[in-house]
């Protein structure tokens, strides 16, 4: 008897789908979702030209007309068409200056770095044993990362030697002059306007974008319902349909 029960068992066991099973035939079910194919802002602008354009030739005119889609309003969607096309122009006109203005201060970062990493170590050093000295140029712990406070750093280490005589004695005595203090000072000036450009540039940058995206997202919407009007008017007529790209 208990050898029936067992190979009972073992056949429904045997009988249980795996989990791999279950997967394919649940994809052999399930149809593949078409991958949305991603459309370029010129492709769009460019079909969209193409159908408002076309969408007023005497062959396709009259059936788009009689869904209300008259010679004024479709002129006046090319006119918006347009506008998209001149903030697209603004927006890479404007993200060029932003990628040039983060250039230069990248560039005149790493010009700088060098040697104020050198001065800090040398400071290090230096005043190894002054507490005190340690604490107000800001020689304990790394360089911050975020631009802001990096240049608040180095800013805290040159004025502090430049403004307090014995410490500029000390590291005069370790080959960093006055001059060379002071100049590696005006570099640091040079980085936090560099990096106020930037960030000018960056705001712009957002600002043009956004004004492009909303622009986009309006045109899109009314594209969208202009071609399901379209694709009903030109049913029995698709060649017509073609001609507007659709």
């Amino acid at each position: 008897m208990k050898r029936l029960k067992k190979r009972k068992i073992k056949k429904v066991l045997d009988q249980t789908p795996t989990v791999s099973e279950l997967k394919v035939a649940k994809s052999a079910k399930e149809p593949k979702k078409k991958r949305k194919t991603y459309v370029t802002l010129d492709e769009f602008l460019k079909k969209n030209e193409v159908a408002l354009t076309n969408g007023q030739l005497p062959a396709v005119f009259p059936y788009l007309d009689k869904m209300g889609y008259n010679s004024a309003l479709l002129n006046q969607k090319l006119a918006e068409n347009e506008s998209v096309y001149k903030l697209y122009a603004e927006q890479q006109k404007i993200l060029g200056k932003q990628y040039a203005a983060t250039d230069n201060f990248k560039r005149w970062k790493a010009t700088c770095h060098k040697t104020y990493i050198e001065h800090v170590e040398m400071a290090r050093l230096a005043f190894a044993e002054d507490i005190a000295a340690g604490v107000a140029l800001g020689l304990k712990g790394a360089r911050k990362a975020k631009a802001e406070l990096y240049i608040a750093q180095a800013k805290q280490f040159y004025k502090g030697v430049i403004e307090n005589s014995d410490y500029a004695a000390v590291l005069l005595k370790k080959g960093i002059d006055n001059d060379t203090l002071t100049l590696s000072l005006a570099n640091i000036d040079q980085l936090e306007k560099l990096l106020q450009l930037q960030q000018k540039a960056k705001g712009n940058a957002q600002a043009a974008t956004k004004a492009l995206k909303a622009g986009r997202k309006t045109l899109q919407k009314w594209m969208t319902e202009f071609k399901e009007y379209a694709v009903i008017a030109l049913k029995k007529k698709p060649e017509l349909l073609t001609m507007l790209g659709y």
